[in-house]
């Protein structure tokens, strides 16, 4: 969109649709693209800006063949490439370094570890340093934009470090200090609401399988009424008093499963519990409770029942029936971990008040056993299974952190924080590490 031509420039208008990315002469354009790129045959080179001359400039290039097509393009502005790069990563390019000279290694689009950590290894040492400040400036200063991307990149590094918890120490750490009430305590797009979504996906798979498994290939296999909100059922006349009590037994089998899976809860799970806990009651005694919830409900089980081909805990595809039954579990399941009732909006969920009563107590005595430390004598849990990083996935999570440490307003942001709270040089050795990675 916009107007106007950048000097040497063709402006065009791009389309994306998950694996393809097409462009046209203009918005305006209804005939044939242009051109169509097949994503999965390309790779995103950020940076060597010297060579088109725009700061805001990527490139998309065939890592099979040197003979084909190289596409340049630039975004008018920062925010604007960024957000490009991630969405063409997800659609399956592959995050590309230059290499020395700027020049790209074609069919070698992933290093090999060794070479990815030569590359960062600045980086790195002061990214894992004593106190973690770089981490915590990120907390701080990190816009909701660039959240998911630092968020994710920030845990496949740590989880490759075998350091994992030591990240989520310190972010739970630094939202409950930055916080300003427990209103907004571990936010959705908040770096440590992300970092601990992205470590529990990556690691949860088989206290999830042993947890929901049987439950949700039942719930997307056995046909079945559940719809209970009157503007949705398929007849006006039907009642979807007798879909609330189907659906309120459906969602006590889900709840009576979760509740009975301490024993398979993962150690690290229950340590990062623990610390949450403890540092909010420091702050905020009343939610003590309520963000172990938020953190084993809201953003491990739920939405894993929401969407379970996401986590491949169903071998068949979900209807849209089947689907509709999951959402409306997890809203009770969700509203129960949070100690709230359904408001006006949802008033067709009222129904479930009772239930939401009935299994509150025993709701916060699960979260709380959870957030306990077992002794030695205790059955402490498995550790957590050792998910490995893959080198593309390293060099993708080194790729987007090293980006959003390049771009002039973050790092100037991320620069001040650590002259205004570190002493000595740690600003200093900040720029000095990304330049050194450039």
């Amino acid at each position: 969109g916009g107007h106007g031509k950048l000097a040497g420039w063709k402006r065009r208008w791009f389309v994306l649709r998950r694996s393809t990315l097409s462009y046209f002469k203009s918005k305006d354009d209804k005939g044939e693209a242009l051109g169509v790129i097949t994503l999965a045959e390309h790779g995103v080179v950020v940076g060597n800006k010297d060579e088109v001359k725009h700061k805001h400039a990527f490139k998309l290039v065939n890592a099979s063949h040197d003979d084909a097509r190289t596409y340049h393009l630039a975004a008018e502005s920062a925010w604007e490439m960024q957000r490009w790069v991630t969405a063409i990563s997800k659609g399956g390019c592959t995050m590309v370094d230059v290499g020395e000279k700027g020049k790209v290694e074609r069919g070698a689009v992933a290093q090999p570890v060794e070479a990815i950590e030569k590359k960062y290894s600045q980086l790195h040492t002061f990214l894992v340093g004593h106190q973690l400040p770089l981490v915590s400036a990120i907390v701080e200063v990190t816009p909701f934009d660039y959240a998911d991307n630092v968020s994710r990149a920030l845990t496949t590094i740590f989880h490759h470090d075998g350091d994992a918890l030591r990240l989520l120490y310190k972010v739970i750490e630094k939202e409950v200090e930055v916080t300003e009430s427990e209103e907004t305590l571990f936010r959705s797009n908040s770096i440590a609401s992300k970092v601990m979504t992205f470590y529990a996906r990556l690691v949860g798979t088989t206290y999830l399988l042993k947890t929901l498994e049987k439950l949700l290939h039942r719930a997307c296999t056995e046909p079945g009424e559940f719809e209970v909100d009157p503007a949705r059922l398929s007849s006006s006349k039907q009642d979807p008093t007798a879909n609330v009590a189907v659906l309120e037994q459906a969602t006590a089998s889900f709840l009576d499963a979760i509740l009975s899976s301490i024993e398979y809860c993962p150690k690290e799970f229950r340590k990062i519990c623990n610390f949450m806990s403890s540092c909010v009651a420091q702050r905020f005694p009343n939610s003590k409770v309520k963000c172990v919830g938020g953190f084993i409900f809201l953003r491990f089980f739920c939405p894993a029942i929401v969407a379970p081909e996401g986590s491949k805990l169903v071998s068949v595809a979900v209807q849209p029936d089947s689907r509709r039954k999951l959402v409306l579990i997890a809203k009770v399941l969700q509203n129960l971990a949070n100690g709230v009732k359904f408001g006006a909006k949802e008033a067709y969920m009222t129904p479930f008040h009772r239930f939401l009563d009935e299994n509150d107590g025993r709701t916060k005595a699960f979260l709380e056993e959870l957030a306990k430390i077992p002794t030695e004598a205790e059955k402490a849990g498995p550790s957590v299974e050792s998910t490995s990083i893959q080198p593309e996935q390293l060099q993708k999570a080194w790729s987007q952190l090293h980006l959003y440490f390049s771009q002039e307003q973050q790092q100037k942001k991320i620069e001040g924080w650590l002259e205004e709270k570190m002493i000595g040089g740690e600003a200093y050795d900040f720029v000095a590490a990304v330049k050194a990675t450039s």
